[in-house]
């Protein structure tokens, strides 16, 4: 059943951040640019993004046990997407998130080179990280 989410913020050098939805069934993943990592502007970021999702698509979200989603209560009263954490050092239990990432360094796409980007080409680049052959 999709509308099951892993997260992540991705903060590098030169205070650049982008926040990363993967949906766990379909793979489909969304890139967010965010201008700080404060818990107010990633869930303000999140919340904007998520809500343009159809509801039947926004069940859960598993994120990392970063401080950014320490008001997770405001994004779950904003969206209907119950926030759930991993446990410490699990990055198995965030499994295609991390997979993602892997992809995208593996493709060259490092934070700074995606958060140069405008908005609008964020989704083509990313596109073709996504279609890459997996084993699973």
């Amino acid at each position: 059943m999709p509308g099951h989410w892993e997260g992540d913020l991705l903060s590098r050098a030169n205070n650049t951040h982008i926040a990363m939805l993967v949906e766990r069934r379909t793979r489909f993943a969304m890139l967010i640019k965010v201008e700080g990592k404060d818990t107010a502007t990633v869930v303000d970021a999140l919340t904007m993004h998520v809500r343009r999702l159809p509801a039947q698509i926004r069940r859960s979200l598993t994120w990392d046990r970063g401080k950014e989603m320490a008001d997770r209560t405001r994004f779950t009263l904003a969206t209907d997407v119950k926030v759930y954490f991993c446990d410490p050092r699990s990055p198995g239990q965030r499994g295609r998130n991390e997979n993602t990432i892997g992809l995208l360094h593996w493709q060259g796409y490092s934070t700074e080179r995606l958060n140069s980007l405008p908005g609008a080409l964020i989704r083509p680049c990313f596109t073709d990280a996504r279609r890459m052959i997996r084993t699973c």
